[in-house]
């Protein structure tokens, strides 16, 4: 069964925009805790809606996921396995990189 999208945001429960919150990421280098900003990434077409997360990286105990990187996930990514595109330079110092990781990440 597809869901509507409206459906779809009330059984997720979106994190509202701007909220900061802090997450444990574990991938084959260990475990990591980071505090994120969350803010939404938006479809294209005349409604524009939510359809993924942006989450840039305030604070950090690893340098792998490094303060001032951005990464992207779906809405529905707590305590679940996740593929990710993270940008670790997005403060405008050194070159573009794309990096595509994969973590458990869980909100705590």
């Amino acid at each position: 069964m597809i869901l509507k999208y409206r459906d779809f945001l009330k059984e997720n429960k979106m994190i509202d925009s701007g909220t900061v919150i802090k997450l444990k990421i574990v991938d084959l280098d260990g475990e990591h805790i980071t505090k994120c900003k969350i803010s939404y990434g938006y479809g294209v077409g005349h409604d524009r809606k939510p359809i993924y997360y942006e989450l840039e990286v305030l604070e950090s105990d690893s340098e792998k996921y490094n303060v001032g990187s951005h990464f992207f996930l779906d809405f529905n990514f707590d305590g679940k396995e996740n593929k990710f595109l993270f940008y670790p330079n997005m403060t405008g110092h050194g070159s573009y990189i794309e990096n595509h990781y994969q973590a458990k990440i869980n909100i705590i």
